[in-house]
């Protein structure tokens, strides 16, 4: 499609069968246009992505499949030589006037998909560092329980008795020691 302000055809009438086909085309485009947009809205709903961690899984909807219905009837569609001439006649001249070309919002979008799905990455990247660090910290706390333990005397979790005994007699005190790897008990 030319506009009639473009260089090309200043001051050149065109002839009347070549309007008539330049109609009857723009009308399919327009109808087929319409049908997809139609789809569109009646198939899928506005909804706004939300971060999910990662234990939760991705559930399609019937709105995300009717998305992807839509999306893959519109890249099928409009196949002819015509109309791919038309579009790049109609993206040049855009261009010649300023303005930027958006098909169906698409940069967009895939430009939030990208971001969110950075996000996750490095959501997950904090998660296995603050899991690492968490575990390095445990790992430390446990050796130094062990260095601690080490050094010093036994534990009596079971309380020694009382008992009277005369002075100058000679006592045998027994107990029994049970550790890995088994110490040497000095009295």
């Amino acid at each position: 499609m030319t506009l009639p302000h473009s260089p090309g055809n200043v001051g050149e009438p065109r002839p009347p069968q070549a309007m008539e086909v330049h109609r009857l085309e723009h009308r399919q485009e327009e109808e087929h246009k319409e049908e997809r947009q139609h789809s569109l809205h009646m198939g899928s709903s506005v909804r706004r992505r939300t971060f999910r961690s990662s234990e939760q899984d991705y559930q399609f909807s019937a709105a995300d499949y009717a998305l992807a219905a839509a999306l893959a009837l519109t890249a099928s569609s409009e196949t002819s030589w015509e109309s791919q001439l038309r579009r790049q006649t109609s993206a040049v001249e855009l261009e010649e006037r300023g303005q930027k070309r958006v098909g169906f919002g698409n940069d967009f979008e895939r430009t939030e998909i990208a971001f969110l799905r950075t996000q996750w990455l490095l959501r997950q990247r904090r998660d296995r560092k603050a899991l690492r660090r968490r575990m390095e910290e445990k790992f430390q706390e446990a050796k130094e329980l062990r260095e601690l333990c080490s050094g010093r005397g036994p534990w009596f979790w079971i309380p020694l008795r009382s008992h009277a005994v005369w002075e100058h007699t000679t006592v045998l005190l027994t107990c029994t020691v049970q550790a890995s790897p088994p110490p040497q008990v000095t009295w």
